[in-house]
């Protein structure tokens, strides 16, 4: 093929892209769709028809089902509807449901994934902004802080400090959604990535974020997802268990490896926990108890 032909090729791609976007903006529009409305838990055909969203692109790999609308209009938002735990989300770039058939549970979705369009965030101060409106709506409802057993159960600026006193954020420790970080430090932490996750009515809320900066400016990834709380502990056992098996297999000796860690985990975070308290913040249950 000549670079004319390549050429010419590439660019009626990107024609059928731009023209399928087009379309499906134009069905969202037309149907005079106020918002989407979603939860998770029910058939995915059903989640879907009862969504408001005129059509999604489906997909059936191996059993793994998935519905998605990409290129939403930005005044159209995204609704998780369980009583008591609601929120309302936009500007969204795409949202994404999952079911599996190994589940046998009637394709119930069991992971709802959002996507924010982030094309405003033009710097920390509102990307900051951003993110501190959609905790104040999980702080508004009842939902609660979700704290790792592998993770420091403290509050406040604890949450990023290492033993050494630097600051750090580890996505797998979700940080206090009630503190008001400093601008400085958010940036910090943006750039390393950072998270907040919540518990409520057997559902867990992960929010992620990460940002980047080069000369292009500052780009921000923001998504939100909810999960299944008993389906994603069965399959993150399962996964952990495989994952040891075979490398115990393989002569790594992955299973006493672990433990050995966790160990060595264990007493870090009584560190981390202690160095807390002396620092003026506070200490937490980890156990989720559902607000009254």
């Amino acid at each position: 093929m000549d670079k004319r032909m390549k050429y010419r090729t590439q660019l009626a791609l990107f024609a059928i892209a731009v023209a399928s976007i087009l379309i499906v903006y134009g069905n969202l529009r037309a149907s005079n769709m106020l918002e989407i409305k979603v939860d998770i838990g029910e058939n995915i055909v059903e989640t879907a028809k009862k969504s408001g969203v005129p059509k999604f692109s489906t997909r059936n790999i191996a059993g793994l089902v998935s519905y998605s609308v990409n290129s939403l209009p930005a005044d159209i938002p995204v609704s998780y509807k369980r009583p008591g735990f609601e929120g309302s989300f936009a500007p969204l770039f795409a949202l994404t449901m999952y079911a599996d058939h190994d589940n046998k549970n009637n394709l119930a979705v069991t992971d709802l994934v959002l996507q924010f369009s982030t094309d405003l965030l033009t710097d920390h101060q509102s990307g900051q902004a951003f993110i501190e409106r959609i905790i104040a709506q999980f702080g508004a409802k009842k939902w609660l802080r979700k704290i790792s057993e592998f993770c420091p159960a403290v509050t406040g600026r604890s949450n990023f400090i290492e033993i050494d006193g630097t600051i750090n954020s580890i996505e797998a420790c979700p940080l206090d959604p009630a503190y008001k970080i400093a601008p400085a430090e958010w940036r910090t932490l943006a750039k390393s990535g950072l998270s907040y996750e919540w518990i409520g009515d057997g559902v867990i809320a992960s929010l992620l974020v990460d940002a980047s900066e080069d000369s292009r400016g500052i780009t921000y990834k923001i998504s939100l997802e909810y999960m299944d709380q008993e389906i994603k502990s069965r399959h993150d056992e399962k996964n952990h268990a495989e994952k040891l098996a075979e490398g115990d297999k393989k002569g790594w000796n992955s299973t006493s490896e672990y433990n050995a860690g966790i160990i060595e985990l264990k007493e870090e975070i009584k560190l981390l926990e202690a160095n807390a308290i002396k620092r003026g913040d506070s200490l937490v249950p980890r156990e989720a108890t559902p607000k009254k």
